[in-house]
C-alpha cells in the first residue's frame, strides 16, 4: 500500500486538466467507435452496389455503368482508403484530443452524406446502353447467327444431296425450311447493305431491326436442328427405277435360267461369268428390271465394282443405294457391321455386283450371306469363272452369240437401209462381205456393235472388202480370246482415220473406270489439250467438239448416258478402255492410276520416263514427298489430280516439268498453298483451281502462255499478282459456288481486265466484284459472260457495247443479291440469263433480244412487264421470275404484239402485293386472245400474292393452255377460283356441264387458299389425261374436287369436302371408267366433314391401279368404301368381294367416327398388300382383307378378333389369309385377342415377328373350343405342337392381364427365335417353348436364341417362371439379359433388333 500516498498527491496537483482529458478520450473514443460503425455500413453498402452494378452489367453486354454512379464508387474508394489524421496530434495533450474529436466528427457527417447519395443508387438502374457499343454486339451477334444458319443450310443441304437418288424426293417440311433459310438469307444481304452505307449507329431502327432479323435466324436454326435425319421420302412416281437397257440380242435363255435360280430357293449365289464384252451386264439389267416390276425382292440393289476393287468404296456404293449413310471415319470393320445392320431392315434383297474382277470375303464388306431363311440372294457378273467358283456360286455362262443374232445384231447397228436393195434384202454385192465381217466378230456383242458402228452410212461394196481386209490384218497374228476382242476394237479405232479424233478418244481413257464423263466438260479439255483447230470463236471450238462426240457415240466407242437434270454424259466401256490404255503403253504414253482409292503417290510416278500424261485423279492422295520428281518428267505435258486430298505441294515438284501445259488441282477442297514454282512453267495454258481453300496463288506474271484461269469456289482474297499481264488468256473464272459463299475481291482494276483483250469467257459472278460497263463492253472478243454491275446504267452502256454477241450469259443488274430460288435447277438448261435486283428499269432498253432467263426482284417502280422498252423484242424468253414488286399490278397488260405471252413457259410470281391477275381486267372482254397466247406456258407458280383473286380470269383461256403441265398456288389470301367460271353469278347455265381440257397437266398444287371456293366453277369438270399428282393443303372453303381423273390425289385440311366424288353422280350413273382407271394413291388428311373415302362398291372396279391409301385426321370419318346397302338392310348371305389387285398399303390414323372399312357384308381382295398400319380407330371392329407382311394396329378399342372366330370354327381360314404375314405389331387394342384358335398357326409359317404392346390380353394364340373341353375333364398327356419356323422375335410389353401364351396343353416351335422381350406381364405364369433335347434327354437353349429381355425389378417374377422341363430355367439363363429400371423401352420390334444389348447389372 505504499504507493497509494504518491498517486493521490498526483491527482491533487492534475486536478481538473486530468478529469478534461478523461472526458475528451471517452467522447473520442464513442466518436471513434460510431465512424467505425458508418464506416462499415458504407463498405456495405459500396459491395451491394457493385454487385448489383455487376448483375446489370451481365444483364446485357452493351450496357455501361452511370458516370455518377462510377464517380460515387470512387469517392467511396478513396474515402476509406485514406489515411486518418489522429495520429498527427498524439503529442499535444488534452488539445489533441478535443481536436481528434472534432475531426472524426466531420469525418463522420461526410461520410453520412457520402453514404446517403448512395442510397439513391440501391433503387436505381445503375447502367445505361451504350449505343455503340450495343450496336457493334448486335451486329457481331447478327453475323455469328448467319453463319450458323449458313452452315445449318450447308449442313441440311450436303444431307439432302446425299440421300437425293432416285426414287427419292425431298421431304415438303425440308423444302419449305430450305425455302424459308433462302428468303431469310435474302433479307440478311439488304440489312448488311444498310450496315455497309454507315447508317448512323445510333439508330434505334436498324438495332431493332438487327435484333428481329436475329430472333427469326435462331428460330430458324432451332427448326433446323429439329428436321429428321433423313430429309427425303419415297417419290410416289418413282417407287421403282428400272435400268435404261438396250434391247436384248440372244441370250435369252441365259436370261430364262438367271430368273429361274432367283426366282427359286436352291440357289443363293450366282456367278454369271465370260468373256468382256459379251453381254453380261446387258442380261443382268433385263433381270433387274423384271424383279423390280415382280416385287419379289423387298430391294434390288445394283452396284458396279470395276477393276480396282475396295472395300471402303464397295461398302460406300451398297449404303447409297439403300438410302443410308455410313460414317467415313470408321474403319473397315465397323463399318462392315453398320452395313451389315443397314441391309437387316432390306430382307429379302437382290444384290447384282456387275464387274467383279477378285474374289472377295462377305464378311469383310459386311453383306449378309444369302439363304433360304433370311431370303437374300447375290448375284455377280465376272470375265473370270475362277472368281465366281471361288465365291462358291452357281456358274452361268454367258456364250458369244449364234451366227443368226450376231447378224441380226450387225444389221440393227449398221442401219439396214443402207444396205437393202429395192426388195428389202441385203444387197447381193454386200451380203458375202458383210457375212464375213461378221464372222469376224466371233460372235461377240461388244465387237459386233462397234465395227457396226464404224461402218455406218457407208454403202459401197468396195469400201466394205478394204473393211474386211483391214479387219483380218487387225486379227492376223495374234492369240488368245482376250487379245482378239481387243484388235477387233482396235480395227474401229483405226478407222477413225484423223488423228485428232483418235487423240480424242484415247484421252477418255485418263477418267476412272466407269465414269459418266459430262459432255461439256470432255470438250473443254479437248480444246484445252489443242485437239481442236484454233477457230474465230469459242464456241465453233465447242461445236466442233459435240461432233466429234457424235462420231465416237456413232462407232459405238463412247456410250451416250441421258441426264436431263445434271446434263448428257458418256461413258466408256471397261473392255473398250482397256483396249485405249494398251494403246497408250506405246504412243502417245499415259500413265492412268485414276479412281484406284490410292492414299499415296504410286512408284509408277516416280519413274514416268517418256510419260506425256499422268492422272491420278479421284483418289484419296494427301502429300506428294519433295524428293519424288526426277528429271524424268521433262517430256510430261498434262497433270491431273482433281479430287484428291491435297493440303500442299512441295517448292521442287514443278521445277522438272518443263513441258507442262495442263495442271488440273481441282476439287482438292484442302488445298490451301502452291508452290512458287508454278510460277516458272511458261509453257502452262491451263490452271484449274476450282473447289480449293486457296486464299492466294503465285505470281502470275511469268505464264505467259495460259488461256485458261479457273478459280471458281475458291477463298481467294486478292486478284491474282501479273493477272494483267496474261495477255493470251481466253478464259476467266472467279465466282462462288453458293449465292454467300462469295470470293472475297472487291474489284478488278480496269487497267487490268482492258490488257485482257483476248478473253472469251469471263465468269465472275457469286462474288462481290463490281464490274463496269465500258470496261467489260470494250472485250470485244468475249462471248460468255457472267457478271454483276451494280448500276443500271452499267447495263446499258454495256448493251450498246456488245449489241447481243455474247452466247451465254448471266448477267445481274442493280443489288449483287444472287438468285437463290428453287427454279435454279432449271437453269442448266438456259444460257441467256439477266436478273435486275432493286434498281430502277424504266426508261432506255435494257434488255438482249436473245434473253431466255428473266428475273426482276425488289424494282419498286416496274408495273408490268411493259415498263421494259424492248420487251416484245424478246422472242426466245422461256423463264420469268418476278418477286417483291409492290407496284406491280398485272404482269400482261396487253396480248397484243406481245411476244412473251406466246413463248414464256415458266412463270413464277412471289410476293407481289398489288398484283390483280395475270393479265388486265376486262381485257379478256375486250378481245378474244390472239393465236398462241400462252401456247408455251407449262409451269405456273404463285406465290403471297394477297390480292390475286383468279389465276386465270375466264374459261376461254384454257383452249390455249394446252402445254400447260404444272400449277401451284400458295399462300394467297383472297384467292377465290382457279379458273374463274364465265356464268354470272347466280346464272344456272342449266345442266351442260363445260369440259375444260387442258391435256398435259401433271401436277396440281393448291395451299393456304383460305378464300378459295372452286377450282374452275360448278358447273364445270376439267379433262386431264396426263394427271400425275393432285396435292391441296388448307383451302378450306373448297368443296370439290372437279377432275375426271384422280392419280396421286394428296388432301388435306379441306373443312368443307364432303366427298372426293359426288354422291348424286355415283347414285344415277356408273363413273366414267377414266376417272379412277389412273389412281396411284390416295392420302386424305384433316378434312374434317369427310364421311366416306369412296361412298359405294361401284367405284372398287375402277380402281384397279390403286397402290395406296392414307387417311387421317378426318374426324367424321366413318367408312373407307361406302356399303350399297341401305340401313338396316342385311343383304343376305352374299359376302361382296372388292378386288384391289395392286394396293400395297393401307394407312389408316386417328378417325375416331370410323366404324367399317368396306361393311360386314363385304371383304377386300388384295394380292399385292404389303402393309397395314391402323392407328386410334377406337371404333373399328374388324379387319376385311387376308393379312400383308406388316401390320401395325393402335388404339383400336373395341376391335374383337383379327379374323372371326365364328369364321374358324365352321371353316378353316384360307391359305392365303395369313400366308404373307411377316410382322405384326399391336398396340393399345384393349380388347384384341392376336390369333384366336391353334389352326390359325399352321398358316403363319411365315411370321418372323410380334410385338405385343398394352393391351388386356389374355392369349396370344387362343385354344380351340375341342382342347377347352379335353383340359376340363383332364385332357391326358396331349401336347399340342405349335410350329412357327421363321419366327426370330417376340416382345411383350405391358399385358396385366395376359395369362398364357398358347395355353397349357400346347408348346411353341421356333428354331429361328433370335430373342424374347416381357416387360410388365405378370399374370404369365408359363413360357411354352419347346427346347431341343441332346443325348442325355438333357434340353439346350434354341440355336439361334440370342437373348431374353427382363427387367431388373422382374427378376422374381422371372424365378418364379414354371417350365414344361425342371432343368430349362438354367438351360436359358445365360441368354438372360436384365436392363435396369427406367432404361428406354423400344417402340417397335426394329428399333429394339437394331439396339445394342441392353446395359447389364
Amino acid at each position: 500500500m505504499e504507493w497509494v500516498g504518491p498517486s493521490i498527491e498526483i491527482v491533487k496537483l492534475v486536478g481538473g486538466r486530468f478529469l478534461r482529458y478523461l472526458k475528451y478520450q471517452i467522447k473520442y473514443n464513442d466518436l471513434l467507435q460510431k465512424f467505425e460503425e458508418s464506416k462499415q455500413g458504407l463498405r456495405s453498402r459500396r459491395d451491394d452496389i457493385q454487385s448489383k452494378r455487376e448483375t446489370q452489367l451481365q444483364s446485357a453486354p452493351y450496357n455501361v455503368v452511370r458516370a455518377e454512379v462510377e464517380d460515387w464508387l470512387k469517392e467511396v474508394e478513396e474515402f476509406i482508403g485514406r489515411q486518418d489524421v489522429v495520429d498527427e496530434v498524439n503529442s499535444r495533450g488534452y488539445l489533441s484530443w478535443c481536436c481528434r474529436a472534432v475531426i472524426l466528427e466531420e469525418r463522420t457527417q461526410e461520410l453520412k452524406e457520402i453514404y446517403d447519395r448512395g442510397d439513391n443508387y440501391t433503387r436505381d438502374c445503375l447502367v445505361i446502353e451504350d449505343h455503340s457499343k450495343k450496336f457493334n454486339y448486335y451486329v457481331q451477334n447478327f453475323n455469328e447467327w448467319k453463319e450458323k444458319l449458313q452452315c445449318k443450310r450447308v449442313d441440311i443441304g450436303s444431307k439432302l444431296n446425299l440421300q437425293l437418288v432416285f426414287g427419292k424426293i425431298e421431304m415438303e417440311e425440308a423444302k419449305r425450311w430450305r425455302g424459308k433459310v433462302e428468303e431469310m438469307l435474302k433479307g440478311v444481304k439488304d440489312i448488311e447493305d444498310k450496315i455497309g452505307g454507315r447508317l448512323s449507329h445510333s439508330s434505334d431502327s436498324v438495332i431493332m431491326l438487327l435484333g428481329e432479323k436475329i430472333r427469326e435466324m435462331e428460330t430458324m436454326c432451332e427448326e433446323g436442328s429439329q428436321l429428321p435425319d433423313y430429309v427425303v421420302i419415297d417419290d410416289p412416281s418413282a417407287l421403282a427405277v428400272e435400268l435404261p437397257v438396250s434391247k436384248l440380242q440372244g441370250s435369252q435363255a441365259v436370261k430364262a435360267n438367271i430368273l429361274a435360280c432367283l426366282k427359286g430357293e436352291e440357289v443363293t449365289m450366282l456367278g454369271v461369268w465370260g468373256m468382256g464384252g459379251v453381254g453380261k451386264t446387258t442380261v443382268m439389267m433385263h433381270v433387274h428390271n423384271e424383279l423390280l416390276k415382280e416385287g419379289i425382292f423387298k430391294k434390288v440393289i445394283w452396284v458396279t465394282v470395276s477393276q480396282n476393287f475396295n472395300s471402303y468404296n464397295l461398302q460406300e456404293q451398297i449404303a447409297s443405294s439403300l438410302e443410308e449413310n455410313l460414317q467415313e471415319h470408321q474403319n473397315t470393320i465397323n463399318r462392315a457391321a453398320k452395313l451389315s445392320k443397314m441391309l437387316e431392315k432390306h430382307k429379302p434383297y437382290l444384290l447384282i455386283l456387275d464387274d467383279v474382277w477378285s474374289s472377295f470375303k462377305l464378311e469383310d464388306v459386311g453383306l449378309l450371306e444369302p439363304n433360304v431363311s433370311n431370303g437374300c440372294k447375290l448375284v455377280l457378273t465376272t470375265r473370270s469363272q475362277e472368281v465366281a467358283r471361288s465365291m462358291d456360286c452357281r456358274r452361268i455362262q454367258v456364250e458369244t452369240l449364234l451366227e443368226e443374232e450376231a447378224l441380226k445384231l450387225f444389221l440393227n447397228k449398221v442401219g439396214g437401209i443402207v444396205l437393202s436393195d429395192h426388195g428389202g434384202g441385203i444387197k447381193r454385192d454386200l451380203e458375202s462381205t458383210l457375212k464375213e465381217i461378221v464372222d469376224e466378230c466371233d460372235g461377240l456383242p461388244l465387237a459386233l456393235i462397234t465395227v457396226a458402228g464404224s461402218l455406218k452410212g457407208i454403202s459401197e461394196s468396195q469400201l466394205w472388202s478394204v473393211a474386211l481386209n483391214e479387219l483380218r490384218d487387225c486379227k492376223r497374228n495374234v492369240a488368245g480370246t482376250g487379245a482378239n476382242a481387243f484388235q477387233i476394237l482396235k480395227f474401229s479405232y483405226d478407222r477413225l482415220i484423223k488423228k485428232q479424233i483418235q487423240y480424242c478418244f484415247l484421252y477418255c481413257a485418263l477418267y476412272p473406270e466407269d465414269c459418266k464423263i459430262p459432255k461439256e466438260e470432255i470438250i473443254e479439255s479437248w480444246i484445252d489439250e489443242g485437239f481442236i483447230d484454233e477457230m474465230e470463236s469459242r464456241q465453233s471450238m465447242k461445236d466442233e467438239g459435240y461432233g466429234i462426240l457424235r462420231k465416237l457415240e456413232d462407232n459405238s466407242l463412247l456410250e451416250l448416258i441421258k441426264d436431263e437434270v445434271r446434263g448428257d454424259r458418256v461413258r466408256m466401256h471397261d473392255l473398250i478402255r482397256d483396249m485405249a490404255l494398251d494403246i497408250t503403253r506405246m504412243s502417245p504414253r499415259f500413265l492412268v492410276e485414276a479412281g484406284k482409292a490410292l492414299k499415296e503417290l504410286p512408284e509408277k510416278v516416280k519413274c514416268a520416263e517418256g510419260v506425256e500424261k499422268v492422272s491420278l485423279m479421284h483418289n484419296y492422295i494427301e502429300e506428294i514427298p519433295w524428293r519424288m520428281v526426277s528429271p524424268t518428267c521433262t517430256s510430261l505435258t498434262t497433270l491431273l489430280l482433281a479430287y484428291n486430298e491435297l493440303s500442299t505441294i512441295p517448292e521442287s515438284v514443278f521445277e522438272h516439268m518443263p513441258e507442262l501445259k495442263i495442271l488440273d488441282l481441282s476439287f482438292n477442297y484442302k488445298l490451301w498453298s502452291l508452290p512458287n514454282s508454278v510460277s516458272k512453267l511458261v509453257k502452262l495454258t491451263t490452271l484449274l483451281l476450282e473447289s480449293t481453300s486457296l486464299k492466294k496463288v503465285p505470281s502470275l506474271s511469268g505464264l505467259g502462255s495460259l488461256k485458261k484461269l479457273n478459280l471458281r469456289e475458291t477463298k481467294i482474297k486478292e486478284v491474282p499478282e501479273g493477272l494483267g499481264m496474261l495477255k493470251n488468256l481466253k478464259c476467266l473464272f472467279l465466282c462462288g459456288s453458293e449465292p454467300f459463299d462469295i470470293i472475297e475481291i472487291d474489284e478488278i482494276a480496269d487497267e487490268v481486265l482492258s490488257n485482257l483483250s483476248k478473253l472469251h469467257e469471263l465468269i465472275v459472278d457469286g462474288s462481290r466484284i463490281k464490274l463496269k460497263g465500258d470496261v467489260v463492253g470494250r472485250l470485244m472478243k468475249l462471248e460468255v459472260f457472267h457478271g454483276w454491275f451494280p448500276t443500271a446504267n452499267d447495263m446499258r452502256i454495256f448493251l450498246r457495247c456488245q449489241p447481243d454477241r455474247l452466247s451465254s450469259y448471266f448477267i445481274t443488274v442493280g443489288s449483287n443479291l444472287f438468285m437463290t430460288d428453287s427454279f435454279l435447277e432449271i437453269l442448266p438448261r438456259y444460257k441467256k440469263i439477266m436478273v435486275f435486283t432493286e434498281t430502277c428499269i424504266v426508261g432506255e432498253n435494257m434488255l438482249f433480244p436473245s434473253i431466255q432467263i428473266l428475273g426482276i426482284e425488289a424494282c419498286r417502280d416496274i408495273r408490268s412487264l411493259d415498263d421494259f422498252s424492248k420487251i416484245n423484242d424478246a422472242t426466245d424468253l422461256r423463264i420469268c421470275w418476278i418477286r417483291d414488286c409492290d407496284g406491280m399490278q398485272c404482269i400482261f397488260p396487253s396480248w397484243i404484239n406481245n411476244s412473251v405471252v406466246q413463248t414464256v413457259e415458266y412463270l413464277k410470281l412471289v410476293n407481289l402485293h398489288k398484283l390483280d391477275g395475270l393479265l388486265e381486267a376486262n381485257i379478256i372482254a375486250k378481245s378474244s386472245p390472239p393465236p398462241g397466247t400462252f401456247s408455251s406456258l407449262k409451269v405456273v407458280r404463285i406465290f403471297s400474292c394477297k390480292k390475286l383473286k383468279k389465276l386465270f380470269p375466264s374459261w376461254k383461256l384454257v383452249e390455249y393452255l394446252q402445254s400447260l403441265e404444272s400449277i401451284d398456288v400458295n399462300n394467297c389470301e383472297e384467292m377465290e377460283e382457279i379458273i374463274a367460271s364465265d356464268l354470272e353469278e347466280g346464272e344456272g347455265g342449266g345442266d351442260i356441264i363445260k369440259e375444260l381440257i387442258l391435256s398435259k397437266l401433271k401436277h396440281l398444287r393448291l395451299e393456304r387458299l383460305p378464300a378459295l371456293k372452286s377450282i374452275c366453277g360448278r358447273k364445270a369438270v376439267m379433262e386431264c389425261d396426263s394427271l400425275e399428282r393432285i396435292e391441296i393443303t388448307d383451302c378450306r372453303g373448297l368443296r370439290r374436287i372437279p377432275f375426271r381423273r384422280l392419280p396421286h390425289l394428296f388432301l388435306s385440311e379441306l373443312d368443307y369436302l364432303d366427298w372426293v366424288f359426288e354422291v348424286e353422280l355415283i347414285s344415277m350413273s356408273p363413273p366414267q371408267p377414266s376417272t379412277f382407271s389412273s389412281l396411284k394413291e390416295n392420302k386424305i388428311e384433316n378434312c374434317k366433314r369427310a364421311k366416306k373415302l369412296f361412298p359405294s362398291w361401284k367405284l372398287v372396279e375402277y380402281l384397279r391401279s390403286l397402290e395406296g391409301i392414307k387417311v387421317g385426321c378426318c374426324e367424321e370419318m366413318e367408312e373407307v368404301i361406302g356399303s350399297d346397302l341401305e340401313e338396316g338392310e342385311e343383304g343376305g348371305d352374299t359376302i361382296k368381294k372388292l378386288i384391289h389387285p395392286k394396293l400395297k398399303y393401307l394407312s389408316l390414323k386417328f378417325l375416331p367416327a370410323l366404324k367399317s372399312i368396306c361393311s360386314r357384308r363385304a371383304v377386300m381382295v388384295c394380292d399385292s398388300l404389303k402393309d397395314i398400319e391402323i392407328n386410334n380407330c377406337r371404333g373399328l371392329r374388324r379387319i376385311p382383307c387376308h393379312l400383308p407382311p406388316y401390320l401395325s394396329l393402335c388404339g383400336l378399342n373395341n376391335l374383337d378378333w383379327l379374323f372371326e372366330v365364328e369364321l374358324i370354327a365352321m371353316s378353316p381360314p384360307q391359305p392365303c389369309t395369313f400366308s404373307s404375314l411377316k410382322e405384326i405389331k399391336i398396340q393399345e387394342c384393349k380388347r384384341a385377342k392376336l390369333f384366336p384358335s391353334w389352326k390359325l398357326v399352321e398358316y403363319l409359317q411365315s411370321l418372323e415377328s410380334i410385338y405385343v404392346r398394352d393391351c388386356e390380353m389374355e392369349e396370344i394364340i387362343g385354344s380351340d373350343p375341342e382342347e377347352e373341353g379335353e383340359e376340363g375333364e383332364g385332357g391326358g398327356d396331349f401336347i399340342k405342337k405349335l410350329f412357327l419356323p421363321k419366327l426370330k422375335r417376340l416382345i411383350m410389353l405391358f399385358l396385366p392381364v395376359l395369362k398364357s401364351m398358347c395355353s397349357r396343353r400346347a408348346i411353341m416351335v421356333c428354331d429361328s427365335l433370335e430373342s424374347i422381350t416381357i416387360y410388365d406381364c405378370k399374370g404369365l405364369r408359363r413360357i411354352p417353348l419347346s427346347l431341343p433335347l441332346v443325348d442325355n434327354a438333357q434340353p439346350s437353349p434354341p440355336p439361334s436364341l440370342k437373348k431374353i429381355n427382363i427387367y431388373r425389378r422382374e427378376q422374381e417374377w422371372w424365378e418364379s417362371l414354371e417350365w414344361d422341363h425342371p432343368n430349362a430355367k438354367d438351360v436359358l439363363q445365360p441368354m438372360v439379359q436384365v436392363a435396369r429400371d427406367g432404361y428406354l423401352i423400344p417402340s417397335s420390334e426394329s428399333e429394339l433388333s437394331e439396339s445394342v444389348d441392353y446395359p447389364q447389372d
